[in-house]
């Protein structure tokens, strides 16, 4: 009696009757980094134990694995981030480890295989570009599938004020390091990329155009919030 599920247990009795009996007894238990087997057998008098382990190293995607007998394709997962859960077609298959990957097997082979993240795993400081995307692993091979998640991306919550510190309207057009951003409602926005101080341009709905300038100092861990920047 086995299954492959892990933490499962197996076992095994045999017994043979006659002018020179044999019997033998086998405990298994298969967990996260493999399957581990004791057995003890008796031919008449005569007593033998042995134990073994049966598992796979696996070399990809930036790290090492310890794991159950990968017989088909797998992929190693990079979340960017420890203790995010990853699911596989839509079915949760682990979280990632300490440096953020996860190694999941018994993938289709030579077809698509979604994967998605949980972003309620990640860090307020994590630069989220997507949560799902798809890989086709070879046929007994592997693949790496990357999310793009970056740690302390230098981004920041915020909330810009007119020179009576009332929130800028919505529909506001910004532009920070040549690149557009969108004020929404009580004047804020989220930008990235900034660095110790940063100047925007804004363009408000009748046309009339503003600027400000603010400091930014990182929080690892946290989301930066900048209340009420003057624009004027």
């Amino acid at each position: 009696q086995e299954t492959r599920e892990e933490g499962s247990f197996g076992w095994r009795l045999r017994s043979a009757e006659g002018g020179c009996p044999e019997r033998s007894a086998s405990l298994s238990y298969r967990g996260r980094h493999g399957r581990i087997e004791g057995a003890l057998y008796q031919r008449d008098d005569a007593f033998q134990a042995e134990a073994s382990l049966d598992g796979a190293l696996v070399l990809a995607g930036g790290g090492a694995f310890v794991a159950n007998r990968i017989d088909g394709a797998f992929a190693v997962v990079d979340t960017g981030a420890p203790g995010v859960s990853v699911s596989h077609q839509n079915r949760p298959v682990g979280t990632s480890d300490r440096w953020g990957r996860l190694l999941v097997p018994d993938l289709v082979a030579n077809e698509e295989n979604a994967f998605s993240i949980d972003p309620a795993d990640l860090p307020l400081d994590a630069d989220i570009p997507m949560t799902a995307t798809s890989a086709v692993p070879p046929r007994k091979g592997g693949v790496a599938v990357a999310f793009g998640i970056e740690r302390q991306a230098r981004g920041a919550l915020v909330s810009f004020v007119d020179g009576e510190g009332a929130p800028l309207p919505v529909g506001s057009v910004g532009a920070f390091q040549g690149q557009a951003f969108f004020i929404g409602y009580d004047g804020a926005t989220y930008l990235t990329g900034l660095g110790r101080e940063n100047a925007v341009r804004i363009e408000l709905p009748d046309g009339q155009v503003c600027a400000a300038s603010f400091a930014y100092r990182s929080q690892p861990g946290e989301q930066v919030q900048l209340e009420a920047v003057p624009c004027r």
